[in-house]
């Protein structure tokens, strides 16, 4: 099960960067931009079903999804705070290097 693709990744990486003005200002403000209401809508119809779908047991489901969404979006709020200086491969490669823990 890979969540994290480059075919899926680098295009939202562009829109990130294009768009981080607006990244900031919802991570500075998560109540008025009512993250928390779109992570939730993305887990029940997105991530769920993928989950299922490759029969991760419903106790380790939220858990995994929380691990890669909050990991990945530390990266990239990181990436936005210093004006994304780093490339959109760069930071793709970072985090795709993260979840498949080839470093460590």
């Amino acid at each position: 099960l890979v969540l994290i693709t480059p075919k899926y990744l680098l295009p939202y990486l562009e829109f990130t960067k294009t768009n981080k003005k607006v990244f900031k200002a919802a991570y500075m403000q998560p109540y008025v931009f009512k993250t928390q209401d779109i992570t939730n809508y993305l887990y029940k119809n997105v991530f769920e079903p993928i989950l299922i779908r490759f029969n991760v047991p419903e106790i380790e489901r939220k858990y995994k999804i929380l691990f890669y969404l909050n990991g990945m979006g530390a990266i990239i709020m990181e990436w936005i705070k210093n004006d994304c200086v780093e490339s959109v491969e760069q930071i793709a490669n970072i985090i795709i290097n993260c979840f498949n823990l080839k470093d460590f």
